[in-house]
């Protein structure tokens, strides 16, 4: 993924005032990558004593930042989110054209290539390649972050879109339990079995990432492939409650391991 293009990462240190978790006014440590004439802020609410860093790359899902504000003062997680224009789609602007990628399809250069494909007519040469390098720029600044733990991203999905059951028979699925219990639109993907061991024993919904998935430049996939610990809590929108309990069960399974 490295790829040497003239891309700057801009650090500005604000005070950011979120509603939330400790009254949420705190100092955020914020970084600016430029996509073309506009940019992506990074913005990273950093908590005392914090277990991990959660990853919100699609800034129009706000449950799952809402359950984060939402978590007792015990439970103490970092917070790195993207922000751009309120949407889904990140903006790559050039020659007063823009471009429309999705920053969870961009972790390979067969996710960018598809990732533009799909949300654009037409494609300038240079334009994956400058994808690339915001692609590289983004991962430092995660892996710079989470460090020895886990990747931990928060994804929240639309009813009858996106579900547990999108991995029945699915060739990214190595195991999989599907909880009786459970609404099938919340449910954990994680790359460690033994993180898959403990959620099935909670029967909660999770699957365990099998190396079959089909190359799409998501995070996930590119954790399995290199053998970092990955794992994303997705809940429907609106069970902002039921995010947060799978938020507080991650911070257990975590303090498990040290």
């Amino acid at each position: 993924m490295n790829v040497n293009l003239p891309i700057k990462i801009s650090t500005l240190i604000l005070i950011s005032i979120v509603l939330g978790k400790h009254g949420f006014s705190q100092v955020a440590n914020n970084r600016v990558i430029p996509l073309g004439t506009q940019e992506c802020v990074i913005k990273y609410h950093r908590q005392t004593n914090a277990v991990a860093t959660f990853i919100a790359l699609h800034e129009d899902e706000n449950t799952c930042v809402q359950a984060y504000a939402a978590l007792p003062d015990s439970i103490n997680f970092n917070l790195l989110e993207l922000h751009q224009n309120n949407k889904r789609l990140l903006t790559y602007t050039l020659d007063k054209q823009q471009y429309r990628f999705d920053p969870n399809r961009i972790f390979s250069l067969t996710g960018i290539f598809m990732t533009l494909r799909e949300n654009n007519r037409s494609l300038p040469a240079g334009l994956p390649n400058a994808i690339t390098a915001f692609a590289d720029s983004l991962t430092s600044i995660i892996f710079s972050d989470t460090g020895r733990h886990a990747v931990i991203a928060i994804h929240n999905n639309t009813e009858g879109n996106y579900s547990i059951r999108t991995y029945i028979n699915a060739a990214a699925t190595e195991l999989l339990h599907i909880s009786a219990t459970q609404d099938s639109d919340d449910f954990f993907i994680v790359t460690d079995s033994t993180d898959y061991a403990f959620l099935k024993a909670l029967d909660e919904n999770v699957v365990l990432q099998g190396y079959g998935a089909e190359d799409d430049g998501s995070l996930s996939l590119y954790c399995k492939l290199n053998d970092i610990s990955y794992i994303n809590i997705e809940a429907q929108h609106g069970h902002m409650q039921k995010q947060r309990q799978m938020m507080m069960v991650v911070y257990r399974m975590l303090l498990g391991k040290e």
